[in-house]
């Protein structure tokens, strides 16, 4: 019946479709065939009695041809029912599945009294297992399946129990194991100082195999507190969350020292410097007085405050004086004509003079003890070693003659001056007095005593007697050898004649000491009668009209009313117990006045301020500053030492050829990031190299050399090296240089720390200019027995051998297989193999005074035609340069020209003047620009 619907299902749906093609008016594509229904097939329910042997159910019929079956659980032995299944397919037949039920009955007894119990244990390595428990009947056997396990987890672990007596059982549990803890670790916080390196903290105790430990933030350089988290997970182990902290302290900036000192005013910008090693990242800073400027120049006490600070160090502050000061020195002026003339303080104490405004320097003399006598000036010329009497009569000086004396006066026919010697030559000691018109053939002396303060007044010689306490003495002009008579017994200073009257500040000396009850007092020479003017110490005590003028320096007074220029009446024929009235200066504010001198209606002084001259007319209370817009000479810096650079850790370290000492550079450093130079070193450096963490850098005293090692971390040196050792190279365990020593120059080995130094070479004379290794080869400028420049050559250390390789050069670089060098009698640079072969001119018409390789281009600066850096053929800077290197992106070098003499460095000068300013300059591939 099935099978008869089935074909007429099937005659209906092909005449359906027939239809319906027709009736859509047919179609250009053939029409797909139709699939056939499988049919006179059946799969059928079945029951069998349990035999121990597979019991199976299969479809029946006639299977059509090209038709699979494909069955599903359709066979088994145990008793049991089982729903099975049978899929037909076929490529000309719609898929087919059919399902029965396969049953297999068994009439044996039920095994009982057993248990199969599932079990929970904690993980620890061993395997665990669950069995069946209970009474288990003879015969019967038992078979698990994922019973046991080592490994945490839940498992579904079976049972089956067979015997023939028996009708087979299947039981079934959990087996599961749990994760264990992990124990026994733990992660501890740790406290660290930067110093550059990274710092880490890890989980410590014994951590359980399969355990991995995962961290977060446990790891840091810079200084700071990082909340580190370590996660130790593992199949078998729960996972564990620990945490600690991490603290990175900044560290103390150590190494770095900030002197104080004095310097004399001269109108230049003064400052002070840290020296040492700053580290790099950190940034400094200078206040003068709590202003953030870099330099002073105003006379002044300036509290310096240095702050250095970084992200990784504890800041520090330096602290120092800068004092700038204007000594109260006795300087000398005087007054001919509508001119006055005076030390310039601003230029070396020269004499200048000022005429109606216009300042003029006179020459270059340094003129003490002015006075005029009869329209003609009157000094002394000083020297280190001498002094010179001259005349000044128009506009040139005349010398009178030599002599070392001091304190000059006149009375128209002699001069005279006072010898004062201290420890040599004392037996000459004495005043003397030596003819004007020159024909004494050697000055005649009055006195032996030690004088000071000289002044001629009507046939006698006044002076302070410093072989008698300083006492106010006189001695006749004609006296030989003579005895001087004491006027006075008070120390005096400043002491004038005028008509038989002196004026002079004295002082008494009371119980040892001295300079008690000082006074300007008036002494009038024919009446042996001394009275006091003022009650004030004076200096510098200047006579115009029936004034004297003086520059008060009593701390009492001048505490009072303040420093300044005061007067006092000179017409006093008593004691007069009142100070003087000042004319300049305030008691709020001093301007600090300094030898005082006068004519008629005018004063003329120093102000320590500015050490500029002024003038003060009396009757308009005038002041003319007669060195206004006077700009002072600014003395040349002298360049000196090598022109080295390296780099360490992206800072430039570079000997300072504008700082050094007796002809020496001193060692600084540049840092592109923070923009700090520094100086490093006070010690003047000739060479400076980097290994590791250690500065290696020879010093030089003169033609003194030695070799030193520093230790970056820790800034301790150690010399290493009495020598002059030159172009260090590090491979390894040791260090290769050139050691230089008047013709006895040798290419040296030794270990890094200086100890087991060797000589590969030492019969031949090389060099300080060049030096590479290449393998075991050492390329060298050799030099002949006149220590001029011979050919390059090269040196085996393999073979012990060295060859010439027949061309001269000034300096070289290699770089690869090739050999840059300058030919100076050329004036060209080439190149050539490393055997001396295939010579080329790179650069004709060049004057080459450094030259190196960066990144396989060769750089070259030259002095002559030209001047300037060049990259290849192509110039990029008009600045001579000196200490080529490459940092970053950028290439460095020294602005300065260096020039050698027997192997020690000098700095060239064209026109009177250094070649380049000696500061270090950047060079970004666009400009070079001075960055110290």
């Amino acid at each position: 019946m099935k099978r008869f619907c089935g074909f007429l299902l099937s005659v209906f749906l092909c005449l359906f479709g027939c239809w319906a093609f027709v009736a859509c008016g047919g179609n250009d594509n053939p029409p797909e065939p139709s699939l056939a229904v499988i049919t006179g097939v059946t799969f059928e329910d079945r029951t069998f009695a349990y035999d121990g042997t597979e019991k199976k159910i299969e479809v029946t019929g006639d299977i059509p041809d090209g038709v699979t079956v494909v069955y599903e659980n359709n066979t088994a032995m145990d008793a049991g029912t089982y729903q099975a299944k049978a899929t037909l397919t076929g490529d000309a037949y719609q898929t087919l599945v059919l399902t029965a039920t396969l049953t297999i009955t068994d009439s044996r007894p039920a095994i009982t009294g057993v248990t199969f119990d599932g079990a929970t244990f904690a993980y620890d390595g061993t395997e665990k297992k669950i069995e069946v428990t209970g009474n288990i009947p003879d015969g019967v056997t038992v078979a698990y399946e994922n019973n046991t396990a080592t490994d945490a987890g839940t498992y579904q672990a079976k049972a089956k129990l067979t015997a023939d007596a028996y009708q087979t059982l299947t039981l079934t549990a959990t087996l599961k194991i749990e994760k264990a803890v992990v124990t026994g670790v733990t992660f501890d916080g740790a406290t660290f100082t930067y110093d550059g390196t990274e710092k880490t903290i890890e989980v410590t105790g014994d951590i359980p195999d399969g355990v991995t430990p995962s961290y977060e933030k446990n790891k840091g350089t810079n200084a700071g507190t990082y909340k580190a988290k370590v996660t130790l997970t593992g199949k078998n182990y729960q996972t564990k969350e620990l945490s600690a902290t991490l603290v990175i302290n900044p560290a103390e900036i150590v190494g770095i020292t900030l002197a104080g000192k004095s310097v004399e005013y001269d109108t230049q910008e003064h400052n002070l410097a840290i020296v040492g090693n700053v580290p790099s990242g950190v940034y400094v800073k200078y206040l003068y007085n709590g202003q953030e400027v870099n330099a002073v120049s105003q006379v002044g006490e300036y509290t310096v405050v240095v702050t250095l600070w970084g992200d990784n160090y504890v800041t520090k502050e330096l602290t120092a004086k800068l004092s700038i000061t204007s000594t109260d020195e006795e300087l000398y002026s005087v007054v001919r004509g509508n001119s006055v003339y005076f030390q310039n303080a601003l230029d070396d104490y020269k004499l200048y003079s000022a005429t109606n405004g216009t300042l003029k320097k006179v020459n270059n003399d340094k003129p003490q003890y002015m006075f005029v006598y009869d329209g003609v000036v009157y000094y002394y010329s000083t020297s280190l070693f001498s002094k010179t009497i001259k005349t000044l009569s128009g506009g040139s000086a005349t010398t009178l003659f030599s002599v070392k004396g001091e304190y000059l006066t006149t009375d128209g026919t002699y001069v005279y001056y006072a010898v004062n010697n201290l420890l040599l030559d004392t037996d000459q000691n004495g005043i003397y007095r030596y003819a004007l018109n020159g024909k004494d053939e050697s000055p005649v002396r009055l006195t032996t005593d030690k004088a000071k303060y000289l002044a001629y007044d009507n046939g006698y010689i006044y002076y302070a007697n410093q072989s008698n306490n300083g006492y106010l003495s006189c001695i006749p002009v004609t006296a030989v050898d003579g005895t001087s008579t004491t006027l006075w017994e008070e120390k005096i200073e400043y002491l004038i004649a005028d008509g038989g009257v002196l004026y002079f500040n004295s002082t008494q000396t009371v119980a040892g000491i001295v300079g008690v009850a000082a006074a300007i007092r008036k002494y009038t020479v024919d009446s042996a009668t001394c009275v006091k003017l003022t009650t004030d110490a004076g200096k510098y005590l200047t006579k115009i009209g029936s004034y004297i003028y003086y520059i008060n320096n009593d701390k009492l007074t001048s505490t009072l009313f303040g420093d300044g220029i005061y007067k006092v009446s000179a017409i006093h024929n008593a004691d007069n117990s009142l100070p003087g009235t000042k004319i300049l200066g305030t008691t709020s504010e001093t301007e600090g006045y300094s030898s005082l001198s006068g004519e008629e209606g005018c004063l003329y002084y120093y102000k320590r301020s500015n050490k500029h001259f002024y003038s003060y007319a009396l009757s308009s209370s005038t002041e003319t500053d007669l060195m206004k817009n006077f700009v002072p000479p600014v003395e040349e810096v002298v360049y000196a030492g090598a022109a080295v650079t390296a780099e360490y850790k992206g800072e430039i370290y570079y000997t300072n050829p504008c700082d050094g000492l007796m002809y020496g550079a001193c060692l600084y450093k540049y840092n592109p990031t923070t923009k700090v130079n520094v100086k490093v070193l006070s010690d003047n450096v000739s060479g400076v190299w980097f290994n590791g963490d250690y500065m290696y850098y020879s010093t030089s005293i003169a033609t003194n050399y030695a070799l030193f090692r520093m230790n970056m971390s820790t800034g301790e040196s150690v010399k290493l090296n009495s020598n002059r050792c030159e172009h260090l190279i590090f491979e390894g365990e040791y260090v290769y240089y050139l050691e230089i020593s008047a013709g006895d120059d040798k290419i040296m080995k030794m270990n890094l720390d200086g100890t087991n130094a060797v000589a590969l070479k030492d019969d031949q004379n090389m060099s300080s200019h060049s030096f590479v290794k290449v393998g075991d080869d050492f390329y060298y400028i050799a030099k002949n027995i006149l220590g001029n420049m011979a050919n390059v050559s090269k040196f085996s250390s393999a073979t012990n051998k060295t060859t010439d390789l027949g061309f001269k050069a000034e300096r070289f670089v290699i770089s690869g297989s090739t050999i840059y060098y300058y030919d100076a009698n050329a004036k060209a640079l080439k190149s050539c193999s490393l055997a001396g072969t295939n010579m080329q001119t790179v650069a004709s018409g060049v004057e080459i005074n450094d030259l190196c390789v960066i990144d396989g281009q060769v750089y070259y600066s030259t002095n002559g035609t030209n001047v300037g850096l060049y990259k290849g053929t192509q110039k990029i800077s008009d600045k001579v340069a000196h200490g080529l290197i490459k940092v970053g992106n950028s290439v460095y070098f020294l602005n300065t020209d260096v020039a050698y003499s027997l192997d020690y460095p000098s700095h060239e000068k064209k026109s009177g003047s250094y070649v380049g300013d000696g500061k270090l300059y950047c060079y970004d591939g666009t400009t070079a620009t001075k960055v110290s």
